[in-house]
């Protein structure tokens, strides 16, 4: 996260050599083909859409996004649809490091480059690395008995790294807060999360550090995971390193590496194996996709580019993609490669981007129709 330089061809293109190859090793690839081909059978061009989407992904990864169709979900083939206007729409948008920070006097901080690198507020002392996007805290000889509380906010559209007093660090996604106290005392290290983030937590057995994240609870020490909390969705939290117990006011569950704890919006505790990588990989400039529905991608990137998505047709959301998207990029690399490799397009109107069926030209519709 903390290089924020634009990636290059060469590392662009070994980052999807590697991932494609391990994507490939964990799926029936043979079998996804086959029963594409069995729907199209007797059509010549079949063979055709083959190599178009195969080109099609190659073309993007050199530009920076690698975004594959999922065999797992029947998608119209693209080279069948001859004669179909593909919309051509400019969207600029990127993210960036950005942050409010709100002291526990009610004091709001804009971190930005018109904000000294060092601040001191009554107790807290903390480093801010604008050109970095981290935020760090120290402790203080002469720390007050009471806790004191501040706020990190990150706004649609930025994200930002938080570096606790007690050398723990969290990387904040987008439309996220984190409230914690600027110096740990007692025995307890607790901090509540609202939105996403990752936590590498530092080693003090005599405190274990804890995250509450609305009815779910995230305790460990010596460990990484990632908590997924935003509103009016199910609350996830993965675990890449060490042990972590997740409680519930009905249940408590202890996790291993590339595990992941879901609880539901009626309060159902689930856990599953994943691959951490995918819920991770984000802090590194990164969205990478296996069989993720449509729905799920324009969340997330709704998020990171701060821009309000809708869909046309709610079939339109269980679309299924695998692929790597760099949060880097201006949207247009996403949006490019998703219509490319699909029968969806995206047409802004004013504020709101539409995702709609490929071939729609009726414009007029968008601002009064709703899904």
């Amino acid at each position: 996260m903390n290089n924020r330089n634009k990636p290059s061809r060469k590392e662009i293109e070994q980052y999807l050599a590697s991932r494609e190859e391990e994507f490939l090793s964990k799926h029936d690839t043979g079998q996804g083909w086959d029963k594409l081909q069995r729907r199209i059978a007797g059509r010549r061009k079949a063979r055709i859409f083959i190599r178009t989407a195969c080109a099609a992904a190659c073309l993007a990864a050199v530009g920076g996004i690698g975004l594959w169709m999922s065999q797992e979900k029947e998608l119209q083939p693209l080279a069948l649809q001859e004669n179909i206007p593909v919309s051509v729409n400019d969207f600029p948008e990127k993210g960036e490091s950005k942050a409010i920070l709100f002291l526990g006097n009610g004091e709001k901080i804009r971190l930005d480059q018109t904000y000294p690198s060092t601040g001191q507020k009554d107790t807290a002392i903390f480093t801010n690395n604008r050109q970095e996007g981290i935020l760090t805290y120290r402790e203080t000889a002469d720390s007050k008995p009471a806790q004191e509380y501040n706020t990190l906010v990150i706004p649609k559209g930025g994200e930002y790294q938080l570096v606790l007093s007690d050398g723990t660090q969290v990387w904040l996604n987008s439309e996220s807060s984190l409230k914690y106290p600027v110096s740990f005392k007692g025995e307890n290290r607790e901090v509540e999360l609202n939105g996403e983030a990752l936590f590498h937590v530092t080693e003090d057995t005599a405190s274990p550090f804890t995250v509450r994240a609305s009815n779910m609870v995230v305790e460990g020490d010596v460990s990484k995971f990632n908590v997924a909390a935003y509103p009016q969705t199910s609350i996830k939290a993965t675990l890449a390193e060490g042990n972590v117990k997740v409680k519930t006011p009905f249940k408590e569950i202890e996790l291993s590496p590339n595990q992941q704890a879901i609880l539901s919006p009626d309060n159902r505790l689930m856990t599953r194996t994943v691959d951490a990588h995918l819920y991770t990989c984000w802090t590194e400039g990164i969205y990478e996709f296996r069989n993720t529905s449509l729905e799920e991608i324009t969340a997330q990137l709704s998020r990171w580019y701060d821009v309000d998505m809708q869909f046309k047709y709610p079939e339109l959301k269980e679309k299924h993609f695998a692929g790597v998207i760099f949060r880097k990029e201006e949207l247009n690399m996403a949006i490019e490669t998703i219509q490319a490799v699909s029968n969806v397009q995206f047409v802004r109107e004013g504020n709101v981007i539409y995702i709609d069926r490929k071939g729609r030209r009726d414009k007029n519709v968008y601002p009064t129709e709703h899904v």
